[in-house]
């Protein structure tokens, strides 16, 4: 199972409706790491290219729900520190086999 492509969808359906706005019509692929905190526990970051934004959340399966932060810079130059968290709901899951995961 690909941990970082099914934390990457939760992330982005976790988005604040701020950061769409600011990033209307424009797609791309960021950075991003994951690390297996405990069974079923996970810490999860990404960084955007175009935007001066990053996030880490801890995302926890057994209570399916996840907390953690968004940080960036505003236009006026302030920096954003953010709070976020969700529920989660699993909607699919992807099992490679051993040495096959995605890069």
């Amino acid at each position: 199972m690909s941990v970082a492509v099914m934390l990457s969808v939760l992330a982005l359906a976790a988005l604040p409706l701020l950061w769409s706005v600011l990033q209307r019509g424009h797609g791309d692929v960021d950075l991003t790491t994951t690390y297996k905190f405990d069974d079923d526990q996970y810490v999860f970051a990404f960084r955007e290219f175009l935007i001066p934004v990053a996030s880490v959340f801890f995302y926890n399966f057994q209570t399916m729900r996840s907390t953690g932060k968004f940080l960036g810079i505003t236009g006026e130059g302030r920096i954003a520190n953010n709070r976020a968290g969700a529920k989660i709901r699993k909607v699919s899951m992807m099992s490679y086999r051993d040495g096959e995961d995605p890069v």
